[in-house]
């Protein structure tokens, strides 16, 4: 069970540069945001997407998430840089890609039959698993 996040990773002076996603996915919604007056950044907010799931459920994803994220250090993870709650909206933050995600880039760069690019990005993924 996850219900609750130490203090460390709890941001302050985040704010979004609009309050329509990206993109979204099954649980959340990635909007562009700005952290600190300064650095851009991806907000991955986990409010009201998913009609089917409990805000209970929905706040055991995000712990769950933030708590494994953040002790992910590799070259091909993104750096997780906290969290922070947008009204009742639990919301993760990451550094801000211009290429958008794995999927966007290897669609934009013609990449879908290199399989050294799909190794690199699952070498990770052996870590999460040892995390679980």
């Amino acid at each position: 069970q996850y219900n609750t996040l130490p203090p460390s990773i709890v941001l302050s002076n985040v704010d979004w540069f609009d309050k329509y996603p990206i993109t979204s996915g099954a649980f959340a919604s990635i909007h562009k945001g700005i952290f600190q007056m300064k650095t851009i950044i991806a907000v991955k907010n986990y409010g009201g997407s998913d009609q089917f799931l409990s805000e209970t459920q929905i706040n055991q994803i995000y712990y769950r998430e933030a708590l494994v994220w953040r002790q992910l250090k590799h070259d091909n993870i993104l750096p997780f840089l906290g969290v922070f709650v947008d009204g009742t909206s639990p919301c993760v933050v990451s550094p801000w890609l211009e290429n958008g995600n794995l999927r966007a880039y290897v669609a934009a760069n013609q990449l879908a039959g290199n399989s050294v690019t799909l190794l690199v990005s699952s070498h990770p993924l052996i870590k999460i698993n040892q995390l679980n």
